[in-house]
C-alpha cells in the first residue's frame, strides 16, 4: 500500500518545489505528539520500532513515510499509517505552505463540496472535546487490554468513542445503517474526502489497484480512533466520485482550469473502484430524470453574482431539523447522489463491497467472523505495535 503513497509524495514534490515540500515535511515531523491527527504508536516510538532503531527520529520519520532519496535496499520499509496522517497533514493545509493557484482553487472546490454537499449527506453532528482522550485502539463498544497503548504513550482523541454526537436514525444514511443492523460511528467520512482530493489536484495517474490500495490504508487508518466504518469510508469515495465527474461535465468557465487539469483516467477508475457501492441507502423509487437535472444545475451552477447556489454549513446545528428549506435542499441532495447510479442503468447496491478487498459478511457468520477478526488485529497489535 505504501506504494501509491510514494507516488503521491512525489508528485506534491515536483508541484510545490522543492523547499515548500521539505518545509511541509518537517512541520509534520515536528508536530507534538499529543497534537497528532490520528492515534500512531508508530510515530511516538519510531525510534524503537523494528528496523528504525538505528536513525535519529527525523530520519526515521522521512523513511516512514518513503521520502528520502538516499533510500537503499536496506531502507526501513515506509509505515502506510503515517503515510494518510501526512497527506491529511498537507490536505487540511496545516503546514501553511504556499499553494499554487491552481491547488488553491481545487482546495477552495473541495471545501465547498464538503461543507455544502458532504455536510448534509452526513446528517448533522456535533464534535465535542473529550474531557480525558484514551489509548485504546478500534472496537470502541470494547475495552480489550491487548488494544490498548502502554502507559507512557501519548493520548488521542478518539472519535467514535469520544467525540461524535451523530443524528440517529434521521437522515437517509442514519437510517439506511439501522436497518441493515451497519454500526454507525461518525457518519459520511469527511476526513476520507481530504485525503481523496490531493489525488485530482496534483494529477496523480493511479490505476484501480492504486486507488483500491489507497482506500483500503485510509480505512485502515480511521478506524484505528474508532472514526469510521467501512461504510461510512466508501460512501465517502462514491460521493465525491459522482460529484467530480459531473463537474468536469458542467459547462461554466468557472471550472475551465479544472476541467483540464483534472487527472480523468484516475477519475475513471476511481468511478470503477466504486461503480457497484449506493452512497447512502437501497430504495425502488422511480427516478424523476427533470428532478435529478434541476438538482444538479442548483449542484454546479452560479448564480448572477457568482456565488453557489448551495449555502455552506460550518456551525452544525440540530436545529435545521425545523427548518423547512434545509431540509428540503438536504433531500434533494440525498435524491441526486443515491439515484446517481439508476439514472445511469447502473446496479449499485448499499452495503454491499464488491471488489478483492471489500466483501460482504453475511449476516449468519457475522458473530463467528467479528470474533475472528479481532482476535487476528490482537495479533497484528501485539506484533506491530507493541514492540518496544
Amino acid at each position: 500500500m505504501s506504494l501509491v503513497f510514494q507516488k503521491i509524495f512525489k508528485k506534491i514534490r515536483k508541484v510545490n518545489g522543492e523547499v515548500n515540500f521539505n518545509d511541509s515535511i518537517m512541520k509534520w515531523i515536528n508536530t507534538e505528539d499529543s497534537n497528532i491527527v490520528f492515534p500512531s504508536l508508530q510515530r511516538q516510538n519510531i525510534t524503537k520500532y523494528p528496523g528504525y532503531s538505528n536513525f535519529s527520529k527525523v530520519q526515521a520519520l522521512k523513511y516512514a513515510l518513503g521520502i528520502d532519496s538516499n533510500a537503499t535496499e536496506s531502507t526501513p520499509t515506509p509505515i502506510t499509517s503515517l503515510q494518510v496522517d501526512y497527506l491529511l497533514f498537507h490536505s487540511k493545509g496545516i503546514d501553511k505552505i504556499e499553494q499554487t493557484q491552481l491547488t488553491h482553487e481545487y482546495f477552495t472546490e473541495r471545501d465547498y463540496y464538503f461543507n455544502s454537499i458532504g455536510k448534509r449527506m452526513r446528517g448533522y453532528r456535533k464534535n465535542r472535546n473529550p474531557k480525558k482522550r484514551t489509548l485504546y485502539y478500534g472496537i470502541s463498544i470494547y475495552d480489550i487490554p491487548e488494544l490498548k497503548a502502554p502507559k507512557k504513550s501519548v493520548p488521542w482523541r478518539n472519535w467514535g468513542r469520544d467525540s461524535c454526537i451523530v443524528e440517529q436514525n434521521k437522515n437517509f444514511y442514519g437510517k439506511s445503517v439501522y436497518q441493515l443492523s451497519i454500526p454507525l460511528r461518525c457518519s459520511v467520512s469527511g476526513t476520507t474526502n481530504l485525503a481523496l482530493w490531493p489525488i485530482y489536484t496534483y494529477g496523480l495517474k493511479l490505476n484501480e489497484d492504486d486507488l483500491k490500495y489507497f482506500i483500503l490504508a485510509v480505512w485502515a487508518t480511521l478506524s484505528l480512533d474508532t472514526g469510521h466504518t467501512l461504510q461510512e469510508v466508501l460512501s465517502s469515495v462514491k460521493i465525491s466520485a459522482i460529484y467530480l465527474k459531473e463537474l468536469i461535465k458542467y459547462n461554466d468557465k468557472n471550472y475551465i482550469n479544472i476541467k483540464n487539469s483534472m487527472p480523468k483516467n484516475t477519475l475513471r477508475n476511481m468511478v470503477k473502484v466504486v461503480q457497484n457501492i449506493r452512497p447512502l441507502g437501497n430504495s425502488d423509487e422511480t427516478v424523476d430524470r427533470n428532478r435529478m437535472m434541476k438538482i444538479r444545475n442548483k449542484i454546479y451552477a452560479y448564480n448572477s453574482s457568482n456565488s453557489r447556489m448551495y449555502t455552506e454549513i460550518f456551525n452544525e446545528n440540530p436545529d435545521y431539523e425545523k427548518d423547512k428549506k434545509e431540509m428540503k435542499d438536504r433531500s434533494d441532495l440525498e435524491y441526486y447522489f443515491n439515484n446517481y447510479d439508476l439514472l445511469k442503468s447502473n446496479r449499485s447496491k448499499f452495503g454491499a463491497y464488491y471488489d478483492g478487498f471489500f466483501r460482504k459478511i453475511s449476516d449468519d457468520n457475522f458473530i463467528e467472523i467479528r470474533k475472528k477478526s479481532q482476535e487476528q488485529l490482537k495479533k497484528y497489535f501485539k506484533r506491530d505495535c507493541l514492540q518496544q
